[in-house]
This record gives structure tokens, C-alpha cells and sequence, in this order.
């Protein structure tokens, strides 16, 4: 039987809305407004707390290690709407076209 998960204080609503909206706007790629502190801290720290309170669940359905894998390489490289924008930016269209080209399955 997979422990009991941690109890923690539901946040307002409100500022889960602006933690949403934070997270939309900047992504991966700035500080992230952590759940249960509600301060900035890097988004490594707000995915590690997110995966230690889904752990029993992700544990008991035999996912982690998939799902660890899969955030740790987002947070190595990136999402995609960030590599994009990456992309854009060193380059403008023609550079955003290759990265387009280079991740379309042929």
C-alpha cells in the first residue's frame, strides 16, 4: 500500500491563477512561483516539489522514473515553445524554419 501523500494548505485561488499565468508567460526559462512558499525560486525546485508530492501516485502507477526522465530533460533543454523562441531570436525566420525542418518527423 503507497503512503498517505503529504498534506499541504491549498493556496487561494487567486494565486494559483497568477502562478498559472507566471508559469504561461515566462516558462521554464525564468524563476517560477512555488506552490506551497509562494516565492520565486528556479524552476528545479518548483518541478522537484511537484514530483516528491506526485511520487506515491506516479510510484504506485509504475511511472517515475518515465516521468522524472522526461522533466529532467525539459529542464535540460527546454520546452519546446522556449527552443522556439531560442531560436527566433539567434536567428529570426530562417533560423526558426530550420529548427521547424529539423524537428519534423520525414
Amino acid at each position: 500500500m503507497a503512503p498517505a501523500p503529504k498534506q499541504i494548505a491549498t493556496p487561494h485561488p487567486d494565486f494559483l491563477e497568477a502562478a498559472l499565468w507566471h508559469a504561461a508567460r515566462y516558462g521554464l526559462g525564468a524563476q517560477l512561483i512555488h506552490p506551497v512558499r509562494q516565492t520565486l525560486v528556479p524552476p528545479s525546485k518548483v518541478v522537484a516539489a511537484l514530483l516528491e508530492f506526485t511520487a506515491p501516485t506516479l510510484d504506485a502507477a509504475g511511472d517515475r522514473r518515465a516521468v522524472t526522465a522526461m522533466v529532467q530533460g525539459l529542464l535540460a533543454v527546454g520546452t519546446g515553445a522556449g527552443q522556439q523562441r531560442g531560436s527566433y531570436a539567434d536567428g529570426g525566420r530562417a533560423s526558426l524554419a530550420k529548427l521547424i525542418v529539423q524537428r519534423t518527423p520525414s
